[in-house]
């Protein structure tokens, strides 16, 4: 009974020893799944590539695109280089050199701006991704009221008037014209005001509202005043007779320190300067350039011309490469002393075999009529 006691007692022993040692492998085999585990997970998390874009982004028209930067919400272990931008075949765009302070430098300052209003998908690609191509959407809107600028009319009794007599400027950043109307209103009365038939002398408050392409409007306010119609005497006393200027008087011209504006016919002018009678100084005409520059710029953009030449050129299927640049700057007159305006002229370019030729130019002449010539001589 005793020896078979202490058996028993050994082997339960024995057998607890046993599960003991399972129990400690088991244990030692867990840690060690969930450390590589963890250390596989942290490397891995270490050297992942993330890319995340943001989904929408809304801008004006003509107003500058988006940088690649601005198109990224999060990039991990990725470089700007290493992804690729671009944007569908029916997205616009045009070249803005307003802003450039150096004429002869607008390269390196122009800015790209987005000319068509609508939604567009954009495409950022890289090979280091496994979604190699991402997308975005970029909104184009107009959501700017125009800035109309009026003018305070006075005409005599009887003399017809328009709209437009009252407008002095508008500009939308559609680079579209306006559209004008005028705002309904009442008098004192509590009468409705007919703006467009007002005929008794007296003066008027006019509200005229500007409106463009997307229906983005602005109202101001200016003055009609209608004076009284004089009579006149059929026969004119001895004192008006002797009082009257001669005609060699009001048409003799007036000194000019830089010459009149006749100017060259090779050159063809986008904007003339200010004065209408004599020519301006070359310094003078350097402080308005920042302003000629931006008339100049709108018409480009207006007309798309690049896009224009581009057109008309490439499908000739021309050897070497092609490039555009746009250039303007003053036009003196035929004394070359004074400026009488800016040219503006844009060309295309072919180069073959490290020879560059001037194949075609365009201009915009000072009544917006835009002018195009191909040199057939040189298109190879």
């Amino acid at each position: 009974m005793v020896k078979f006691g202490r058996k028993f007692f050994f082997d339960r022993a024995h057998t607890k020893k046993n599960y003991t040692s399972i129990i400690i492998i088991g244990i030692v085999l867990v840690i060690a799944i969930i450390s590589t585990f963890l250390i596989t997970h942290y490397f891995n998390k270490k050297d992942e590539i993330k890319l995340v874009l943001n989904k929408e982004i809304k801008i004006e028209i003509f107003t500058e695109i988006p940088t690649l930067e601005k198109y990224i919400k999060e990039i991990k272990n990725l470089k700007y280089t290493d992804l690729k931008l671009s944007y569908p075949a029916e997205f616009t765009t045009v070249e803005d050199i307003g802003s450039c302070e150096d004429l002869k430098d607008v390269n390196n300052c122009k800015k790209t701006l987005a000319s068509t209003i609508g939604e567009y998908k954009i495409t950022i690609t890289s090979e280091k991704i496994k979604l190699k191509e991402q997308y975005a959407i970029l909104k184009v809107v107009d959501t700017t009221k125009p800035i109309l600028e009026l003018k305070e009319l006075t005409i005599t009794e009887g003399t017809k008037y328009e709209i437009k007599d009252f407008i002095e400027s508008c500009e939308d950043n559609s680079l579209l014209e306006c559209k004008y109307q005028y705002k309904e209103n009442t008098n004192e009365k509590e009468e409705k005001v007919d703006y467009a038939n007002i005929s008794e002398p007296g003066e008027y408050e006019i509200k005229i509202t500007a409106s463009d392409s997307q229906n983005n409007k602005t109202t101001e306010t200016t003055k009609l005043t209608i004076n009284k119609k004089k009579q006149q005497n059929n026969k004119p006393s001895k004192n008006e007779t002797n009082n009257k200027p001669n005609k060699e008087e009001t048409t003799k011209p007036k000194s000019c320190e830089f010459g009149d504006l006749n100017y060259s016919d090779a050159y063809v002018i986008a904007t003339k300067v200010l004065d209408k009678e004599c020519a301006i100084s070359p310094a003078e005409a350097e402080k308005l350039t920042n302003k000629a520059a931006t008339t100049h710029n709108k018409k480009l953009i207006n007309e798309v011309q690049k896009n224009y030449l581009q057109k008309i050129i490439e499908p000739m299927n021309l050897e070497g490469e092609l490039d555009y640049e746009i250039s303007y700057g003053f036009v003196y007159n035929t004394t070359n002393k004074g400026v009488v305006g800016y040219f503006l002229m844009s060309e295309a370019k072919q180069t073959v075999n490290g020879n560059t030729t001037t194949i075609a130019r365009y201009y915009i002449d000072e009544n917006g009529n835009r002018i195009w010539k191909i040199n057939t001589l040189n298109l190879k």
